[in-house]
Parts: C-alpha cells; sequence; structure tokens
C-alpha cells in the first residue's frame, strides 16, 4: 500500500519555525525532506526553536526515528530548541516500544511543545517582559 510522501510546511513566528509534517516519515525522500527543511529553518537568522508537527505522519519507519533524532542533536548542536508534538497512537506506540519516547523531546499537543519553549525563554533570561 503505497502512501503519501512527506509534504512538510513550513511558518514561522518570532524565533519559532514549525514545520507541520504530512505523508509518510520514512527511508529516502522523507527522512531527507524532513533533515533539509529542519536544517534550512536553522540556518535562518533568528531561529531559536523548532516545533515538528507529526500529527499527519501517516507513516514512521526506522530511518524515520533516525532523522528524529539526528534533527534533535543538530538542533542541539546549534543551541536551537526542538519540541515534537501531535504524534499518533501509532508514532507513540514506535517511540515507546524503542525508548525514544524518553530522548525525543516530546509533548501531548501543539500548546504544550510552545509553553516549554517560554518557559526555556524565562530560565535562560530572554523571555519578554
Amino acid at each position: 500500500m503505497a502512501g503519501m510522501p512527506l509534504n512538510i510546511q513550513r511558518t514561522r513566528e518570532s524565533g519559532l519555525v514549525l514545520l507541520r509534517c504530512q505523508g509518510m516519515l520514512t527511508i529516502g525522500p522523507g527522512t531527507s525532506a524532513l533533515l533539509e527543511s529542519g536544517r534550512e529553518a536553522m540556518a535562518t537568522p533568528g531561529t531559536s526553536g523548532l516545533l515538528l508537527d507529526l500529527s499527519e505522519v501517516e507513516r514512521l519507519d526506522s530511518a524515520g526515528m533516525g532523522a528524529l533524532v539526528n534533527l534533535m542533536n543538530e538542533c542541539g548542536a546549534k543551541k536551537i530548541g526542538l519540541a515534537i508534538h501531535g504524534m499518533t497512537p501509532r508514532i507513540k506506540e514506535l517511540l515507546a516500544i524503542t525508548r525514544l519516547d524518553g530522548v525525543l523531546p516530546c509533548y501531548p499537543d501543539e500548546q504544550a511543545a510552545r509553553a516549554a519553549f517560554t518557559s526555556r525563554e524565562r530560565r535562560a533570561g530572554r523571555g519578554s517582559e
């Protein structure tokens, strides 16, 4: 059964870049698209964080999980925050089985993911007054 290739819609709000993923995050074009979009967002001056929305990802394989870990590591190296949200029950299950749910910065919804950035900025002394 063929699924939809990964499509990523990118929007920017202040220093946060929201990557809304739709389709299959699997070996090949899907993982390449995610890493390319993430790297482009990180290279944009003023980017302080990436919000990754997986709510419309219909399939995730080991290469896709590897791409998520790679993106997390690259964000960390550049001191850019990452928050992943919108995981389907199947993706949550896969991340739990592989124990990546304790490694990746996963949040139950977009509001919680955004709140993580707000509290991170306040702790770093960058919050708005």
